[in-house]
């Protein structure tokens, strides 16, 4: 008996609804219980990358989603501190009342600069560390293999 292959994006829908559906249900609940969210959201993730087939796939053979993959970590180290570096200057520089008179600009306005910010920072750090640290390993576990004792002869 063959085993079924169950497609993408099936799978993709699922850990979408596992994920987001706890939250529209229940809007209001600040405790949503992670036992749904967590398998969702690593579902969601894991489809998406490791999908060859459908539309998924197809998305994930572009070049910009193969870009945000190799820059995916970096993003994730550097958007935090810049996120939170945007976040101390504007609420030392701008008055309570014109954050709250102009929320939704501001908002939109800080979304674009510290993604766009971090991408910068990612690409850099992809290309002046993770590109010379993957290089580096790469000549290390060429020298171990050519150093590598050979086998005694079994007798």
């Amino acid at each position: 008996m063959r085993a079924q292959h169950v497609p993408a994006s099936a799978l993709w829908l699922l850990s979408w609804s596992l994920t987001f559906l706890p939250r529209i249900i229940w809007p209001n609940d600040m405790f949503i219980p992670p036992h749904l969210a967590v398998p969702g959201a690593f579902l969601l993730v894991s489809t998406t990358v490791w999908a060859s087939d459908g539309m998924i796939g197809s998305f994930m053979r572009l070049r910009p989603a193969r870009l945000a993959g190799k820059w995916s970590y970096s993003f994730y180290l550097w958007h935090y501190p810049v996120l939170r570096t945007t976040y101390r200057i504007c609420s030392s520089q701008l008055s309570v009342a014109f954050m709250a008179r102009h929320c939704t600009a501001l908002m939109v306005a800080a979304v674009l600069f510290t993604v766009t910010t971090a991408l910068i920072l990612a690409s850099l750090t992809y290309r002046w560390v993770e590109l010379p640290g993957i290089a580096l390993g790469r000549r290390l576990i060429a020298g171990l293999r050519s150093r590598r004792a050979p086998l005694p002869a079994a007798e």
